[in-house]
C-alpha cells in the first residue's frame, strides 16, 4: 500500500495575553589572584556593583585569600555557591531567581598554571518557571606542559557532563575563562561542533553552544573585543549558551587602565550577557502562511524512506524548542507525542510508523507550549490525546 502523508500547518492561537518575560544578566570575571591588592579588590567590587549581574561567575577567587574578601564584599547582595573552589557562582538576592540545585564536578587535571579545574554549576528558575543551569569554569592554559591537550580534555569532560545532566527544553550556559581563542580547536569543538582528535581518540560534542556576544543583535557586524586587560586582543573569556536562546545584549566591559596602575586591575575584562527567558504563559507559534511570517511546515522523503519535517522558528525568540505531534488523518483530535524535543532544531527526521498521518509542530519556551493552530472558524485547535507540556499560547505573535 502506498503511504500517504498529510501535513497540517500550524495556525495562530489567541487565548491569552503574554506575561512579562524574565531578563537575566550573566557575568563572567577572572579577577586575577596573583598580585592581589586592596586597590584591585575595590576596582573589582565597583565593576560588579555597576553592572549588577543577576548571576556572576568568578575565577581565580581563591577560597584561601581574595575569594574570602570578595565573599565578604558581595554577601549583602548575593548568595554564593561553590565558595570552596576558585570558581564560585553568585546569584543576586533581589533577582527573583529561585534556587533549584548546585554542584561541583572535577575536570581532568593538566599540568602548568590552572592545572586543577572544576565545573561549578547552579540550576535556577525564573518566577514563571523557566529553568536554566549556569556552568562556571576556568580551563587550564593551552601553553602548559601538555600543550592544548589538557585544555581540550577539560572541554570534552565539561560538554559530556552538561549533556548528561541536561533536561530537554532546559537552557544551559557554559561561562568562564576557557583559555581558548576563537580559532582554537577547543572553541571549534564547543561552538561549531567540530570533533576533537586527542592523542588519536576522536571526541564528538554532545551539546550545542554558541557565543552569546555573537548572538546579541547589537553586535551584528562588529568585531569581538579582546577580553585581556593587558593590551592583547585575545578572546579567552566566554559566555556560551544554547544557539536558540534569546540574547538581548552582550558586552565585554573594557575599561581604561592608567599607566603605572596595571597591578590594581585584573588582567581580564569581564564579559556580560543578558538573556530573555519565556514568560511561562506565553509560548508562540510557528509560521502559518497567514498571520505569522516565515517558512511553513513542509515534509520531504529521504531516499531511505524516512520523513523529514522542517519549519520556521517561533514568532517568540524566547521559545527554545519544539514539540512534534502525529495523528491519524480523518481523526483530527488523535495527535499524540512524536517528539517532545528536537534539541532546539527546526527540523525532525524519523521513520514514519503509520499510514495517512498528519503532523503538528508546537513551540515551547521550556515550561509551556504554544499554539497547535486554529480550525477554519478561527478557534484554537486543542491538544490531542496527550501532550508534552501544559499549553499556554500567546496573542502576541499575530501581525
Amino acid at each position: 500500500m502506498r503511504h500517504r502523508f498529510f501535513v497540517l500547518l500550524v495556525l495562530a492561537g489567541a487565548l491569552s495575553l503574554p506575561l512579562r518575560a524574565a531578563e537575566v544578566k550573566f557575568m563572567t570575571y577572572n579577577v586575577q589572584s596573583p598580585g592581589w591588592n586592596q586597590q584591585r579588590r575595590a576596582q573589582v567590587v565597583a565593576t560588579i556593583d555597576a553592572e549588577a549581574p543577576d548571576v556572576l561567575g568568578l575565577h581565580e577567587a581563591s577560597p584561601f585569600n581574595n575569594g574570602l574578601e570578595l565573599l565578604a564584599d558581595l554577601s549583602d547582595d548575593y548568595q554564593a555557591y561553590a565558595t570552596d573552589t576558585s570558581d564560585p557562582v553568585y546569584v543576586r538576592l533581589d533577582s527573583a531567581l529561585q534556587f533549584v540545585e548546585q554542584g561541583v564536578f572535577a575536570l581532568p587535571v593538566c599540568g602548568g598554571p590552572g592545572g586543577a579545574a572544576v565545573l561549578a554549576w547552579v540550576t535556577l528558575e525564573t518566577a514563571a518557571g523557566a529553568r536554566f543551569t549556569f556552568y562556571n569554569s576556568h580551563f587550564c592554559v593551552s601553553f602548559g606542559p601538555q600543550g592544548p591537550t589538557g585544555n581540550q580534555l577539560q572541554a570534552v569532560a565539561a560538554a559530556e557532563f552538561i549533556a548528561a545532566n541536561t533536561t530537554p527544553g532546559d537552557v544551559h550556559l557554559l561561562a568562564g575563562d576557557l583559555n581558548a581563542s576563537q580559532n582554537s580547536a577547543t572553541l571549534h569543538f564547543l561552538i561549531d561542533g567540530d570533533p576533537l582528535n586527542i592523542n588519536g581518540d576522536l571526541f564528538e560534542n554532545p551539546i550545542e553552544l554558541d557565543d552569546t556576544w555573537a548572538l546579541a543583535p547589537g553586535n551584528a557586524g562588529e568585531n569581538h573585543p579582546g577580553t585581556g586587560a593587558g593590551g592583547g586582543q585575545a578572546i579567552i573569556d566566554w559566555i556560551l549558551a544554547n544557539p536558540f536562546v534569546s540574547v538581548l545584549d552582550a558586552e565585554v566591559i573594557v575599561f581604561e587602565i592608567p599607566p603605572g596602575e596595571e597591578d590594581d586591575y585584573s588582567d581580564h575584562f569581564p564579559v556580560t550577557a543578558t538573556l530573555e527567558f519565556g514568560a511561562g504563559g506565553g509560548s508562540g507559534e510557528v509560521p502559518d502562511g497567514d498571520t505569522v511570517p516565515g517558512s511553513q511546515l513542509r515534509a520531504d522523503r529521504t531516499p531511505q524512506g524516512d520523513l523529514v519535517l522542517a519549519w520556521g522558528r517561533s514568532c517568540l525568540p524566547a521559545d527554545i524548542d519544539f514539540h512534534v505531534y502525529q495523528g491519524t488523518l480523518g481523526d483530527f483530535s488523535s495527535h499524540t507525542e512524536l517528539a517532545c524535543t528536537t534539541g532546539g532544531s527546526a527540523n525532525l527526521v524519523f521513520t514514519p510508523a503509520i499510514d495517512s498521518s498528519y503532523y503538528l509542530v508546537v513551540p515551547t519556551d521550556g515550561t509551556e507550549e504554544g499554539s497547535y493552530g486554529r480550525w477554519s472558524d478561527g478557534t484554537e485547535r486543542p491538544p490531542g490525546v496527550s501532550a508534552c507540556q501544559p499549553q499556554s499560547p500567546t496573542a502576541g505573535c499575530a501581525q
